[in-house]
Parts: structure tokens; C-alpha cells; sequence
């Protein structure tokens, strides 16, 4: 029953984590979470720490502080992050090290699962649009302006845009985000497997890596190369590493520059980027919402990170300089967003917990690769919110929670089951 128990809740927190419902992000699905949480949390009796205390207290403090800074109340948003918080503390408690196994692990299936919708999609996307209609729980997720379908563990949606390729989605809500947990899955499998790529002895790394590749995602690859080649750089010994290295970052040069979405896509951000006062003008007169992208966002965040350096603007979120009017331009970049409300003080917890992170999952696989997990993280961020995010939140706060010291015992290299 504890198994049984155990995986349900782990596979809940993975499939929300990805947005693509209403219910996930709305108050009601964070409260259900919040008390699916507590509720495991008194089965299993797991004893409440004085680092959940000082997470919890340290959390409490910065939302009083925002508050008689701007004089705005935010419940939700103090109630949000303290969710991310216990929920975090539970994942570590209850799976410590196994956290990486188990991500590694249902992410291969869930990635074969898509693998298989996506060839359906391919095929035949308008019988793939009829089967999720009619098992569709997205709610009114972008009813108004295209059609977007989930079923729990994949989403189908009809661009707006004409795409001369059709893109997996996976259990996300949007491409982009399912590549990063795919490149995290695969950089977890890489370390278990000690860059194992035969065909024969690593399956798993071939089926992670078909679905990144369908997903398209800038991202995504930028993420996959940059794991691949430090792991070759950190991992391999000899001679023969600077032969790896070569043909992997000539190989990596050649993509980015010759694949539309990687180096025309990145350029295309930039330029649109410059023009971000440009779109905000146009989201104040016509009173819509527009995305800011990478840089526009990036742009945005700077903004308001100068003028709330230390705190940030919190929940207020009117405070943004992305809002104009009844208008509004979204920051798509998650490292904006931590600087627009949270200011040094969510910059500093971020990056420092981030690499303590990076650095128990390297001891945890015995690699020297400390750096890996926080650069693929970084690059995920730059392009999502993925902070936001229940299972990517656990992973990165994880060094907070856990002291691999006291569990040596536990590592993943003694742990068969």
C-alpha cells in the first residue's frame, strides 16, 4: 500500500507540474495539492525539521516585509509559494536520492506514451483531436483562440501559427516545457548509466532523446548540448576526450546554425526583444495581452528588478512595468520573473540552492560533473518559469531539505529497488 501510495503521489506532482489544465493552476487544484500533501505527509509521519521551520518562517518574514513595502495583501500568492514549499519537503522526505531515479524513470514512460500520440498525431491529427475531445480535462485552457486538448498525460493542440511540422507535447501544455524535463531526465540517465549511449545497454536514453528531438524546442536542444558536451569535457579520460568534445561541438555548430528554430529562432527572440516598449504601447491601447518572449521579458524584469532591487514588487503584480493601462506584457523568462518579484533576495536563495542541488546530485551518481544539473536548469529557466513548477521546485531546493552526509547509506549506487 505505502508503494502504491507513493507512486500515485509522485506521478500527481510530475503531471501537474506540466500546467497543461485549468484545474492545475487554478486556487482550487493548488489547494487540493496543498492538502494531498499534508495528507501524505500524516500517513507517513514524516517529522517536521527545523529546516521546514526556517523555509517556512524565512518565507513568512519576506511576505511581511513585500507587504509594508507596496501596502498590498496578497494571500494567494504568500499561500502559492508555501504550497511549493511543503510540497518540495514532502518529495525530499519521502524519496530523498530516489527523486532522481523515479524522474528518470517516469519520464521514459511518459515519454514513450507520447511518442506513441505523436506518431498519431502525424498520421492522423484530426482522429487524435477526436479521441481528446472526448477525454479532454484542459478545461478553458485557450478555448477563445485555439483549440488545446489534454488527457492527462498528453496534449494536442492546433497552432494558430502555419508549422510546417507538428510538435509533442507530452503532458505539458506547451513543447517547450516537456523538453526540459526530457533533458533533465536524460542528463539524470547519462550520470546513472556513466554515458552509456549503446543502443543495447541504454534504451532509455534513445526513447528520452526521440522525444525531446519531437518536441522542437529551442530549448530543449541548447539544454541536450550543453549536457552532453560538459558531461564529455567532466566524464571522459584520456586523449580520446578531445576527440568527443570536437566532433560533438562541431556537430553542435552545425545544428544550431543550419536548424530553423535554433539559431533563426534565437535571433528572431533578440529582435523582437528590442522592441519591447513597441508592444507595450500596443498592449496599452488595445487593452490585450501580449508575450514579452525571452529577451522582451528579460528586458521587463531588469525593469522592475531596478526599481525593487532588494525585495522585489512580490505578488502585487499591477507593479510590473510589463502592465500598462488594462494592458499587459508577460515575461516568458523565468529568471526575469524571479527578479521582478523577488528581487536580490529570491536571486541569491535561487542560484545558491541551485548549485547545492547540483552538487548532491553529482555526489549522489559519483560524477565530478557539479555543474551540470545548475546549467541545465539555468537554461530552462531562461526560457520557462519552471521554479514554478511542483517537481522542478523539489529538485531545485532540494540541498535545502537534505543532507546527503547523514544518508550515505541511501545512495543511489547501494539502492537496487
Amino acid at each position: 500500500m505505502d508503494k502504491i501510495l507513493k507512486n500515485i503521489y509522485f506521478l500527481f506532482i510530475l503531471i501537474s507540474s506540466g500546467l497543461a489544465t485549468e484545474f492545475y493552476r487554478s486556487q482550487i487544484g493548488i489547494i487540493f495539492t496543498f492538502l494531498l500533501t499534508i495528507a501524505m505527509w500524516a500517513y507517513f509521519k514524516i517529522p517536521i525539521t527545523r529546516k521546514y521551520g526556517v523555509a517556512i518562517v524565512v518565507w513568512a518574514l519576506y511576505s511581511i516585509a513585500t507587504f509594508f513595502q507596496h501596502q498590498v495583501f496578497t494571500p494567494f500568492f504568500i499561500f502559492r509559494y508555501a504550497t511549493y514549499i511543503t510540497v518540495a519537503y514532502v518529495m525530499v522526505m519521502l524519496y530523498k536520492e530516489r527523486l532522481f531515479i523515479r524522474f528518470e524513470k517516469y519520464l521514459t514512460t511518459l515519454a514513450l506514451i507520447s511518442l506513441f500520440f505523436f506518431v498519431w498525431q502525424v498520421l492522423s491529427k484530426d482522429t487524435l483531436l477526436a479521441f481528446a475531445r472526448i477525454f479532454d480535462v484542459s478545461g478553458e485552457m485557450g478555448r477563445n483562440s485555439h483549440e488545446f486538448r489534454n488527457f492527462i498525460f498528453h496534449t494536442v493542440e492546433v497552432s494558430l501559427y502555419d508549422t510546417s511540422y507538428e510538435r509533442n507535447y507530452g503532458f505539458a501544455f506547451e513543447p517547450g516545457t516537456y523538453s526540459v524535463y526530457l533533458a533533465i531526465a536524460i542528463l539524470f540517465n547519462l550520470l546513472r548509466t556513466h554515458l552509456n549511449f549503446s543502443p543495447k545497454g541504454n534504451v532509455q536514453f534513445y526513447i528520452l532523446t526521440l522525444a525531446l528531438i519531437t518536441t522542437f524546442s529551442t530549448t530543449g536542444y541548447i539544454a541536450l548540448g550543453i549536457i552532453i558536451i560538459y558531461l564529455i569535457f567532466i566524464e571522459v579520460k584520456g586523449v580520446s576526450k578531445y576527440f568527443y568534445l570536437l566532433v560533438s561541438l562541431i556537430v553542435a555548430v552545425y545544428i544550431f546554425l543550419s536548424v530553423d528554430f535554433l539559431y533563426n529562432k534565437v535571433e528572431e527572440l533578440y529582435l523582437k526583444g528590442q522592441e519591447i516598449d513597441t508592444v507595450l504601447e500596443r498592449a496599452e491601447e488595445t487593452g490585450t495581452s501580449y508575450s514579452g518572449g525571452r529577451f522582451g521579458g528579460f528586458i521587463i524584469g531588469w525593469e522592475d528588478f531596478k526599481q525593487f532591487p532588494l525585495w522585489g514588487r512580490g505578488g502585487v503584480s499591477n507593479l510590473t512595468s510589463g502592465s500598462k493601462g488594462d494592458g499587459r506584457v508577460y515575461m516568458v523568462n523565468g529568471i526575469a520573473t524571479i527578479m521582478s518579484r523577488f528581487g536580490v533576495f529570491g536571486l541569491i536563495i535561487y542560484f545558491s540552492f541551485l548549485y547545492k542541488s547540483s552538487k548532491i546530485l553529482s555526489r549522489s551518481y559519483k560524477s565530478n560533473a557539479i555543474y551540470v544539473f545548475f546549467l541545465a536548469c539555468v537554461v530552462g529557466n531562461t526560457s520557462f518559469s519552471i521554479h514554478e513548477q511542483y517537481l522542478l521546485f523539489a529538485l531545485i531546493f532540494m540541498s535545502f531539505f537534505y543532507n546527503i552526509q547523514n544518508e550515505s547509506k541511501n545512495n543511489l549506487l547501494n539502492v537496487s529497488r
